[in-house]
């Protein structure tokens, strides 16, 4: 399969595919990612359709996207969704609309079989819709239970259940924001599982028995 990874990070949605021999074509803007493999380093908003078509040498089959979710994240709301928001972080809550909306302006020209965007949930819903599915990476093998939401085309994913209390992290009592494993990077925090990538990975092949996704809507 031709992939597209953007917003690519750690490359951590995609990283199954790349396992599995996919072609794999990662676009991140910032520079400390440039070592992680398949990785272009760009801004998305200067992305086009046919760029994909060009780094991929075809049409991508799927494409990944993981936008910045700073401005929408629950923990931001109160900068960035008030009634007497900063001018700076109005402009910088502007250029994420605008980022994700190009994102999706993309993969519609692009006309992927599937795509998928995730961000954890909370205020893109008020921006682009409500999301199509509601998971949990904690059930995928993350560290904490982080509720995600995904937008997109999907291969028939067994999707989990919420996983049951004890078997996650959670914050300590008093921790900021309630992150949880504060010590570690933002880019750490935010790689999705490897379990996620693998099932996307494995329905999209169709070489994994899978449920389908209207048994989980």
């Amino acid at each position: 399969m031709k992939v597209i990874d953007l917003f690519s990070g750690l490359g951590g949605f995609s990283q199954a595919f790349l396992d599995r021999g996919h072609d794999v074509v990662r676009f991140d803007n910032d520079e400390q990612f440039k070592e992680v493999s398949n990785t272009i380093i760009c801004d998305v908003m200067d992305l086009t359709p046919e760029d994909l078509c060009d780094y991929l040498w075809d049409k991508p089959d799927i494409i990944l996207a993981s936008p910045p979710c700073n401005c929408f994240s629950p923990m931001t709301i109160g900068h960035y969704w008030s009634d007497n928001i900063k001018p700076h972080l109005q402009e910088r809550k502007d250029h994420m609309i605008d980022l994700v909306k190009h994102t999706l302006k993309i993969i519609e020209e692009a006309d992927p079989r599937y795509w998928i965007l995730e961000n954890p949930a909370g205020m893109l819903k008020h921006v682009i819709g409500e999301p199509d599915v509601l998971t949990w990476w904690g059930a995928w093998g993350h560290f904490s239970l982080k509720p995600t939401h995904l937008w997109g085309k999907f291969p028939p994913i067994d999707w989990r259940p919420k996983p049951k209390k004890g078997t996650y992290e959670e914050a300590k009592r008093g921790a900021r924001a309630g992150i949880q494993r504060a010590n570690l990077s933002p880019a750490d925090r935010a790689l999705v599982p490897y379990d996620f990538s693998l099932a996307v990975c494995l329905a999209a092949e169709g070489t994994s028995p899978q449920q389908t996704l209207e048994e989980y809507i």
